[in-house]
């Protein structure tokens, strides 16, 4: 994928969000995750407004040529637990296969294991997964690609190579896991997949980049599966019209299941509940020159799974002292506090600290959001 430029509070949460999910290696992202208590599923009023908000949010470069139909048809189109199964679609030409962990998995993703199911049909394709060994409560993100899992899945398969990177131009599948890091997800596109939709991968939705593993399909028949791919649904070009720019990285996870207006948990939430509601949260200014282009940087390392502590160290001192240049404020004490806790916690190796404190962060940053100066 080609990232956008996030603006600074996208980048800061993003950053918030990456600190915590890594420095806790043997644990999960937002939480070391047990199930909380879930979200009551918004009424349609409430998912419009919140999708009015998670758009203003986005990046202005990633909104240009785009509405807001767009939009929410990419993220519909992203799945649904309610969708039929791939292989209970009448009339299906079927692919199948089970997952494969990939070597650019994160730490945390070596039970992970499942099926994957491709369905082309008349009415045109399904893709279904079911899949466990996933980091409880979080949120992931899975597509078609046109190599097989040899080759990572290579690239993502488009009906309209090297155009829009969302829905419909590719099949995705977002969700998120169950209290048992369990998921079964399926999602539709109206054209029937070509022979180059060989694949299926999955990967962390905070770690976009990194594939945690892949299903090569492998045809029931392969007759019927070329009949079908001759004979159904072809890909309409104006389902893309206006969308140019789209692209995963253009939106967080709360971005899309708002717009999906799904009950996916209150993954702001998870497991933060000790740190009781964010209060007072300030604008950019009350952080001064913090840079977080620095501690993006560490991103790749710390997906991989690999803890170096001298250099995050190093990026979260710099956060404080580009925080104290401000001076106190109520609109950064609660990073301040969380980011000197995180600091305590990795000079004393304690991991769990670590990941507690960089959660902390995260809210902050995450409520940061709604005051972007």
């Amino acid at each position: 994928m080609n990232p956008t430029t996030p603006n600074v509070a996208r980048r800061l949460g993003a950053l918030a969000a990456t600190t915590a999910i890594v420095l806790a290696a043997c644990g999960s992202d937002d939480s070391d995750a047990t199930a909380t208590t879930d979200a009551p599923a918004a009424t349609t009023d409430t998912a419009d407004e919140t999708a009015d908000d998670a758009m203003t949010d986005m990046d202005d470069d990633a909104m240009t040529d785009m509405d807001h139909d767009a939009m929410n048809m990419a993220a519909h189109d992203m799945g649904s637990a309610d969708v039929t199964p791939a292989d209970e679609v009448e009339g299906a030409a079927l692919a199948r296969g089970e997952y494969t962990l990939l070597d650019t998995r994160p730490a945390g993703y070596d039970d992970v294991a499942g099926t994957a199911v491709i369905a082309r049909s008349t009415a045109g394709t399904t893709v279904t997964t079911e899949i466990t060994g996933l980091k409880p409560n979080e949120a992931y993100i899975s597509h078609l690609h046109e190599k097989p899992c040899s080759d990572n899945g290579g690239d993502h398969f488009q009906f309209v190579d090297g155009t829009v990177e969302v829905p419909p131009n590719e099949v995705h599948l977002a969700f998120m896991s169950d209290d048992n890091g369990s998921a079964v997800w399926s999602a539709e596109n109206d054209a029937v997949v070509g022979e180059d939709g060989v694949a299926f991968v999955v990967h962390p939705f905070e770690f976009i980049d990194n594939k945690i593993a892949c299903v090569d399909f492998v045809a029931d028949d392969a007759d019927a599966v070329a009949e079908a791919i001759a004979n159904g649904p072809q890909f309409d070009p104006s389902t893309i019209a206006g969308m140019e720019g789209m692209n995963m990285n253009s939106m967080s996870a709360d971005d899309l299941f708002a717009m999906q207006d799904m009950d996916h948990g209150d993954h702001d939430e998870t497991d933060h509940g000790d740190h009781g509601d964010v209060a007072d949260v300030g604008t950019a200014a009350d952080f001064g020159t913090l840079d977080v282009s620095a501690l993006h940087a560490v991103d790749d390392q710390l997906a991989a799974g690999t803890l170096d502590v001298p250099a995050q160290s190093a990026v979260v001192d710099a956060a404080i002292a580009a925080i104290d240049e401000v001076g106190a404020n109520d609109g950064n004490a609660a990073l301040r506090a969380a980011l000197v806790e995180l600091q305590a916690a990795l000079d004393a190796g304690d991991l769990d600290a670590a990941a507690s404190s960089a959660a902390t962060a995260h809210d902050v940053a995450h409520a940061m959001e709604g005051h972007d100066a």
